[in-house]
């Protein structure tokens, strides 16, 4: 599946770095690094709202995308939201969006093993691909990728502060452990 366009970008600094999320005009594309999650409470309004291409329907509707998705965002680190509710335009091959796809099924605050979410794709030996594309998801926090833990401890988590953005997380839905 080729890789979507996105038409605008938000860019902002944090404690550790720079965070941006992007969008077409169908929805997210991209979080990156999730480490700015655990800095959140430090966010300003975005320092830099990009638009790619020109004016138009696309670009007015990848900026409301954003917008939605930074509200929610704030919910969720509020507490007040548990579930994302904005459409993503995802890349990826079939197994990862099928992982994917399983993974904004897990409730907030509980977690499930890479072998067990493997098991529900009907691949029960796949625990390993299934963590590639946990590592692979191009949204952490609107899919959920925190919430699969390697059977013995948390696991890995692909952004540069990794496990310790994935405690946060985990913390922060009141998941022990």
């Amino acid at each position: 599946m080729p890789t979507p366009t996105p038409l605008a970008r938000y860019t902002w600094s944090y404690g550790q770095g720079r965070a941006t999320l992007s969008a077409s005009e169908n929805g997210l594309i991209a979080f990156t690094p999730a480490a700015a999650l655990a800095a959140r409470a430090h966010w300003e309004a975005p320092a830099e709202q990009f638009s790619i291409a020109g004016c138009g329907f696309g670009i007015e509707q990848a900026t409301n995308w954003l917008d939605t998705a930074l509200l929610q965002i704030d919910e969720y680190l509020a507490g007040t939201r548990q579930h994302f509710i904005v459409p993503f335009d995802l890349a990826g091959t079939e197994f990862d969006r099928s992982v994917w796809r399983l993974l904004q099924e897990i409730p907030y605050g509980e977690t499930v093993t890479y072998g067990r979410v493997a098991q529900a794709l009907g691949r029960p030996g796949a625990a390993r691909a299934v963590a590639n594309a946990c590592g692979r998801n191009p949204l952490p926090l609107f899919i959920p990728c925190h919430r699969v833990v390697a059977q013995n401890g948390p696991g890995g988590y692909h952004d540069v502060e990794g496990v310790q953005t994935k405690l946060f997380l985990l913390r922060h839905e009141g998941v022990r452990i």
